[in-house]
């Protein structure tokens, strides 16, 4: 029950081999009917068409009325509430709780887009790269896309080592190459940025030690505008999505202050 939105309605699995909760393919059912990826049966789960309509959406009382009996972490920081692992996955009541309006605020999670958008840029930017020991390419990945898609061209080598074929996303040498004279060539205009002088090229072409923060804060602005230069297509628009989700968030934080300020106006 990690999904804010699906709660027990989640569609979440476990990975055979990666063995870690997965979210693949539980988002087609928000698509609007007859949408063309619903009938899709080779981009997501192999041979599976989404009939499903969206799970409705728990709002503030409801979720308070599951929670409402637990311990905050204040309270008892160590043991979980009865029932967890069989019932629900709940560990404490959040104490945002105690907080009068939190059941009427229609976001009651704490994600930050910000850290979601430096996670996903590095574990991207670490897979196309191909980093040993961070890339999210690895084996066990691999035999689990061969069970849950359709995807022959990364399909792992039936034999005792079990050998990985380079896969279309990860960049050979001379693309990493212009990868990295791109960013070591940066130069910004006075006030935006400072000049990335943490930046350290590994032989290897590994990105080393990049202590600029305000480079790392603005990753995913600069991933359209490097793979446009050395034209690595792909990855073009993960900054549009990133965008997307943040104006989406901004849209639902403006229509439920709208929603308090017309319950204010009624009261008066």
């Amino acid at each position: 029950m990690g999904c804010p939105i699906c709660m027990d309605n989640t569609r979440a699995f476990h990975l055979q081999h990666g063995r870690k909760s997965c979210y693949f393919d539980c988002h087609r059912q928000f698509l609007k009917a007859g949408y063309p990826y619903r009938r899709n049966k080779k981009a997501f789960t192999k041979g599976r068409v989404e009939n499903n309509e969206a799970p409705p959406r728990s709002n503030g009382e409801e979720v308070w009325r599951s929670v409402r009996y637990f311990k905050s972490a204040i309270e008892d920081p160590v043991s979980y509430p009865p029932g967890y692992g069989t019932e629900h996955k709940w560990t404490k009541r959040s104490i945002f709780w105690d907080i009068p309006y939190w059941t009427t605020n229609m976001i009651r999670h704490y994600l930050d887009v910000m850290h979601i958008e430096k996670n996903v840029f590095d574990n991207i930017f670490n897979t196309v790269m191909n980093i040993k020991g961070k890339t999210k390419d690895n084996l066990n990945a691999r035999k689990d896309v061969e069970i849950i898609c359709n995807r022959p061209e990364i399909a792992v080598s039936g034999d005792r080592l079990g050998k990985m074929t380079k896969a279309v996303y990860t960049l050979d040498r001379d693309q990493k190459r212009k990868i990295f004279e791109w960013i070591k060539a940066l130069r910004f205009p006075d006030g935006w940025i400072d000049p990335i002088k943490g930046v350290k090229i590994h032989p290897k072409y590994h990105l080393v030690d990049v202590h600029q923060k305000p480079f790392q804060e603005d990753e995913v602005e600069f991933v359209p505008i490097v793979t446009t230069e050395n034209e690595i297509q792909p990855l073009h628009d993960i900054n549009g999505i990133a965008n997307d989700i943040e104006e989406e968030e901004e849209e639902e934080e403006d229509s439920s202050d709208e929603d308090e300020d017309d319950d204010d106006d009624d009261y008066d």
